[in-house]
Order: structure tokens, then sequence, then C-alpha cells
């Protein structure tokens, strides 16, 4: 993932925690910290995401959030949905 910087993957938010919002890429099949752009993002949610940087000492890997959803072919799609009582 090193040499991959800049370059945009589909991925799904995975966790949303004090210290971070974490996102897991599918091909590859990476997770990292969604650094920027996490602002109102909710496990589940399918987003395009941009590596920014690695450190390949400490195995971390950076997202920034580029574009919200994306078709997840092959995937089951999860509706949200609510009732409205009369």
């Amino acid at each position: 993932m090193s040499s991959r910087i800049a370059e945009a993957f589909d991925a799904i938010v995975t966790g949303v925690t004090p210290h971070g919002t974490f996102v897991r890429v599918l091909k590859p099949a990476v997770e990292g910290l969604l650094a920027q752009g996490q602002q109102g993002a909710d496990v589940g949610d399918r987003l395009r995401a941009k590596r920014i940087s690695t450190d390949v000492q400490r195995g971390y890997i950076d997202f920034a959030r580029t574009e919200r959803g994306w078709p997840l072919a092959g995937y089951p799609v999860i509706v949200k949905m609510s009732c409205a009582s009369e």
C-alpha cells in the first residue's frame, strides 16, 4: 500500500470510536483510520477513500473521504427505514 498514495478505494466504515473512524478497503483488503472527512460517517456507510499516508513501522494507514456511497456489486444492500406512527 505504501506505493499507492492518493489512490482512491471503495471502503466501508467498520468502527466509530472517540479515537477515530475506521474503514475497511475491499481490494486490497486493508483497514485504516479515516483521518479526514469522518464527520457524519457511521458504521456500515459506504464511501470512497483516498490513501493519504502510511506508517509501515507502526502498521498505520490513513485515508481521506473523497465521495459518499458507491455501488456494492455482489453484496446485499442494507436499507435503513423508519416507521411513522399515526
